[in-house]
């Protein structure tokens, strides 16, 4: 990844971010959390990880707010980066790293 694309990529996880903790007025996404943002080379693609506290119901529904709200994201994205030539398009992925981590930890747990 090159530091334009990682700064393009760190830019928009923060505004989206705030979009959804301060913006976004569904209930669905109320435990929703940025976890990063891969940026395709060309900066046309933002691929949004996203980490979801619930059971799998809850995941769901909290993905399928999001890409409901999908164009007021991407339209305050490119209100506030307009240094971009083109507005990435968005995908929100499910990021299961926590679940990982916790379940490695209570098996450590349960071994000693």
């Amino acid at each position: 990844m090159s530091k334009r694309t990682a700064q393009v990529a760190s830019e928009i996880q923060i505004i989206v971010s705030q979009l959804i903790q301060f913006e976004l007025k569904d209930p669905r996404v109320a435990f929703c959390t940025v976890m990063g943002v891969d940026m395709s080379p060309d900066l046309q693609m933002a691929h949004v990880r996203v980490s979801v506290m619930g059971d799998a119901d809850a995941r769901k529904a909290t993905l399928k707010a999001l890409e409901h709200a999908k164009g007021f994201i991407r339209r305050q994205v490119a209100q506030q980066l307009r240094h971009l030539r083109t507005n990435p398009d968005f995908r929100f992925i499910l990021d299961t790293s926590i679940d990982h981590s916790i379940r490695i930890s209570e098996l450590l747990r349960d071994n000693q």
